[in-house]
């Protein structure tokens, strides 16, 4: 039969604490030296993003250009869209209109 849950947690606790008092007196294992290369790589890594980050005006503004320009291409479109859909629906509106007047004429003769 398997022991309570409680009992479960507690032996993986001590089982952590083992490893960790282990690790501890081994003077940090493997990890010290480890951390100390990550140091390194941490400071390479910053300077090769800087490097990557750095962007000439010139490219700056090309990509400001492109940006503009589809805003401006985006922009156009939107507003034919809309004014197509002003058409129509002004379109749907004289239709009524000419339909309301002629219901009207009818009315108005009967």
């Amino acid at each position: 039969m398997a022991p309570p849950k409680s009992q479960r947690a507690s032996d993986f606790f001590r089982q952590g604490k083992g490893g960790k008092q282990r690790m501890e007196q081994d003077g940090g294992g493997s990890r010290s030296p480890t951390h100390t290369s990550d140091a390194g790589s941490d400071s390479d890594m910053r300077q090769a993003t800087a490097e990557d980050l750095s962007v000439s005006e010139k490219r700056l503004a090309a990509m400001l250009q492109d940006l503009r320009t589809s805003m401006k291409t985006d922009f156009q479109a939107a507003v034919s869209e809309m004014r197509k859909d002003i058409h129509e629906v002004g379109t749907r509106v004289n239709a009524l209109e000419e339909k309301t007047d002629e219901l009207c004429h009818m009315n108005d003769t009967m």
